[in-house]
Formats: structure tokens, C-alpha cells, sequence
């Protein structure tokens, strides 16, 4: 994902909603910093927080991802890994997901999260 990109974009966004940064962190209940950091690209914005955004500034989170998104499966990537088609699925589905239920699917969300980082931890020492 390009950060920077979505950055950009959520930068686009957040004036065309006519927000200033710290409308945005009241909003979110994070500092004006975080703001910054994700419109610059400085920092990665958490998926929680990103579709928060998305519903504030009303935008489409599915198509906020993809346009940020490499369409591509990586190179090297085991061939079990999820295309695009798979993981434009899952975005559709999270973003229905209700606000209310968030707190009960976050935690399955960050132990995704986490395992999705250790199979390409141990993907890249393989390649190493």
C-alpha cells in the first residue's frame, strides 16, 4: 500500500469535507499529529481508524484501499496467497461491518493482523 498516497488522498478528502486537521482529531479522539502524520504518509493508519475516516469524510473505504492499492499479486508470493478479487472481498465485508460491533471483531482483526506478519516474516527469511 502506498501510504504517501493515501495520505494524499485522505488530505483531498478531509478539505472537501471542509475539516480542519484538529476538527478530524476531535472526531477521532487522536491528536492532530496522527492527522498529520497520516496525510503526509509519516505514519501507517490503523484499519479501525481508516474506515472511521472514511465514514467522516464519506467516502468509500473499498475504493479508498484500491486506489492506494497495487492491483498485483507480489512477486514470489506462495502460491495459496489471496488475489486481489479475494481481498477486495474481505474489504467489502469489513466495511459493512456495523460500528457497534467493532469492539467484538477487533481483536480477531489484530491476531489476522498479527499471523499476516509472521507468515511474511518467515516468507522473506525463506527468500533470504
Amino acid at each position: 500500500m502506498d501510504y504517501r498516497a493515501l495520505g494524499g488522498l485522505l488530505k483531498a478528502a478531509r478539505i472537501n469535507a471542509k475539516y480542519k486537521q484538529s476538527d478530524v482529531a476531535e472526531k477521532m479522539d487522536v491528536t492532530f499529529q496522527n492527522i498529520s502524520s497520516w496525510e503526509l504518509g509519516k505514519s501507517k493508519i490503523d484499519i479501525e481508524s481508516l474506515i472511521r475516516i472514511c465514514r467522516l469524510y464519506g467516502i468509500d473505504f473499498v475504493q479508498t484501499l484500491q486506489s492506494v492499492s497495487d492491483d498485483e499479486q507480489p512477486k514470489n508470493a506462495p502460491e495459496d496467497s489471496p488475489g486481489s478479487d479475494e481481498l477486495n472481498e474481505i474489504i467489502e465485508l469489513v466495511n459493512k461491518i456495523p460500528r457497534d460491533q467493532w469492539p467484538e471483531i477487533k481483536g480477531m482483526l489484530k491476531l489476522l493482523a498479527y499471523q499476516a506478519a509472521e507468515a511474511a516474516k518467515q516468507i522473506s527469511d525463506r527468500m533470504a
